[in-house]
């Protein structure tokens, strides 16, 4: 009948929909897997902005300079930050005068700390970037992979906990120490290299630059994650069919803007990957490198080699072989 019909297309819409919403989350976790996880990634993106710190034309005593007090700064900020907002939630409820006056004396401290820290003005202008390629660090507990977790949860709350946390580190998931400590580190990465073009744009001896000029420039120079993509593209990147496709189109504008104004240093770089073959170099990401490679991805079957890409179970796969 015409209504039976309907309800046939209403469940296989509802089919598809489940399906493309399950496919799209593994497809997250994969790109999660592969670019937080895998350390290799987070070294070539380290070495990909040192490539394009002296591509700039910073030395490498300044890079390492501001490296460690970007760092240390970021950290900071961070911390201060949060515990400022711990102090404000409780001045909301505190009504004790002496205790008021405690949280505010730590409450005027913390502010001063975050003013007199030295990269509270980049990120105060938007130049800490999110977590890259589209990988969310917020956790929704009604996802299918929330639900999966509790479920395994579930099913595991007998088993020892040495060996709950013994594959929790093993699979490095997201509550364990390293797994923080890595996509801290992957964050960070860019902001720090953006932090240290910025110091030297402004304090270089020949035509400084005004903050404002060195703060876009540092801006422009690396990839911002949080501006969308065009939606088709985006679609793609969702679905797994384009797999970190952002950093790849974005990264070009600057690969050109380096080879017109500093073609020298780009020649000794292009020379210098002829004989040392440099995989993560800035420049292995120029178009010319990829021509007549397929850009098509297997989606969610990317996550078979985002667990390969593992430290610890490349490691295990090594032992074994």
């Amino acid at each position: 009948s015409e209504q039976e019909a309907k309800d046939a297309a209403m469940k296989a819409a509802a089919w598809v929909a489940r399906t493309e919403k399950g496919w799209q989350e593994i497809v997250a976790v994969a790109k999660n897997t592969i670019v937080v996880k895998s350390v290799s990634v987070l070294l070539g993106n380290e070495f990909s902005n040192l490539s394009l710190l002296k591509l700039a034309g910073v030395p490498f005593k300044d890079i390492l300079r501001h490296r460690y007090v970007a760092t240390r700064g970021a950290v900071s900020y961070i911390a201060d930050t949060k515990e400022l907002q711990h102090v404000d939630a409780l001045l909301a409820t505190q009504q004790k005068p002496s205790q008021r006056s405690e949280l505010l004396r730590e409450k005027r401290r913390l502010e001063d700390a975050i003013h007199r820290n030295p990269v509270r003005e980049l990120i105060d202008a938007g130049l800490m970037p999110s977590i890259v390629e589209d990988i969310s660090q917020v956790q929704n507990p009604y996802s299918y992979k929330s639900r999966l977790e509790r479920t395994l949860s579930e099913k595991t709350s007998n088993v020892p906990k040495s060996l709950r946390n013994a594959a929790k580190q093993f699979f490095l998931t997201e509550d364990t120490e390293a797994y923080k400590f890595l996509s801290r580190s992957t964050q960070l990465s860019d902001f720090v290299a953006r932090y240290t073009l910025y110091q030297y744009l402004t304090t270089k001896a020949h035509k400084p630059m005004s903050k404002d000029a060195a703060i876009q420039r540092a801006a422009d120079s690396f990839v911002n994650y949080d501006l969308p993509m065009h939606r088709m593209i985006q679609a793609a990147e969702d679905s797994g069919l384009l797999m970190f496709s952002k950093y790849f189109l974005r990264i070009q504008r600057e690969i050109q803007r380096l080879f017109r104004e500093r073609p020298a240093s780009v020649l000794s770089l292009v020379v210098a990957d002829q004989f040392l073959d440099l995989d993560y170099s800035l420049l292995r990401s120029h178009w010319p490198y990829h021509l007549g490679n397929n850009p098509i991805q297997s989606g969610a079957f990317e996550y078979l080699d985002g667990l390969k890409s593992l430290p610890t179970v490349s490691g295990a796969m090594a032992l074994v072989q």
